[in-house]
């Protein structure tokens, strides 16, 4: 799982071609974290050839289409490329195979690839999934300020670079998300400490999110409760207003499997 993030206080995005969330409305002084990870089972590779192009002959499947972006990765060593196109074929015995052609445009290659790289992944005990990212946020429903604060998912476009239109509710309630990145600065597999994403100094380092959530009911309860101070993940969220909604601070740290060595 790949991980990038966007501090609230903070004006850029780490890596800056992911920076397209023009569809996206965020809850002021809320973070936002981006999300790389394989979507589905992984398929068998069976041979991978470099010719002008490189071609992945991988177990029969319809799960990956042209345009896909996919991770080639044999437990030592992964690759990242785009597909441009997608054949039936068969194996080294004859068997029912697909094949995936690899090039640096063409097809359904709208970002392509760079040839000029060396594949780091062997076809021994190799894999390949699709990958598939999206984006959490705080946001309220239509960007209308008198719907109750909820947390979304933005699917992104791996083609366009763009999130949806139409983000995914999941759930009600939530003012505010807070997240820290556990870095890892020394490289001896431990945690040494835990930052805003402005403070990062190298993503392959983290190794740990920390995600802090600011939950509330929707209705309104008695008439003693009231907004106050809380603190999230280090950060104070200053609710003034008495709108007699019950709140409460939900943390969890995460740990990111199969990082960089």
């Amino acid at each position: 799982m790949e991980t990038t993030g966007n501090d609230a206080g903070w004006t850029g995005w780490t890596p800056a071609a992911g920076d397209a969330l023009d569809k996206i409305k965020v809850m002021s002084g809320s973070d936002i974290i981006r999300i790389w990870r394989g979507d589905g089972s992984p398929l068998r590779v069976n041979d991978i050839s470099r010719g002008t192009s490189i071609d992945i002959n991988t177990e029969p499947s319809s799960a990956i289409k042209e345009g896909d972006v996919i991770l080639v990765n044999d437990c030592v060593a992964a690759d990242w490329m785009q597909v441009c196109s997608v054949s039936n074929a068969v194996d080294a015995s004859g068997n029912p195979a697909t094949d995936l052609s690899i090039a640096n445009s063409g097809g359904g290659c709208t970002t392509g690839n760079d040839m000029s790289k060396s594949l780091a992944s062997l076809a021994t005990n190799a894999e390949v999934i699709k990958l598939e990212a999206g984006t959490y946020f705080v946001g309220k429903r239509e960007g209308k300020a008198i719907n109750t604060p909820s947390l979304y998912y933005a699917p992104l476009d791996l083609q366009t670079g763009s999130s949806s239109a139409s983000p995914q509710e999941l759930i009600q309630g939530v003012d505010s998300m807070q997240i820290l990145y556990g870095e890892d600065s020394n490289q001896d597999g431990i945690v040494d400490g835990f930052v805003t994403a402005d403070k990062v100094g190298n993503w392959n380092n983290v190794l740990n999110v920390r995600i802090g959530l600011l939950l509330r009911t929707v209705e309104q309860a008695d008439t003693s409760t009231h907004g106050g101070n809380y603190d999230v993940n280090g950060t104070t969220i200053n609710l003034v207003a008495k709108d007699y909604r019950p709140r409460k601070v939900f943390t969890s740290t995460i740990v990111l499997r199969n990082r960089n060595s």
